[in-house]
């Protein structure tokens, strides 16, 4: 006899479990769950964001672009 596969997920998704196997790739619990506190996000040195351009900046790469 060969089982659907849908009958041995269907009965987990009913009990509200997502996936079979562990949400995490090593099985191990995220930060968060651990209690450790959030890591900011680390941007490369000498990087901004779009929001942080000035029109200094933009002038700037204007004329190191124009040389």
């Amino acid at each position: 006899m060969f089982l659907n596969a849908g009958m041995l997920v269907g009965p987990l998704r009913d009990f509200g479990v997502d996936h079979v196997s562990s949400h995490t790739a090593s099985g191990s619990p995220s930060r968060t769950n651990r209690g450790e506190a959030v890591q900011p996000d680390q941007r490369k040195s000498g990087t901004k964001k779009q929001r942080e351009f000035t029109q200094a900046d933009v002038d700037g790469v204007i004329v190191q672009l124009a040389q």
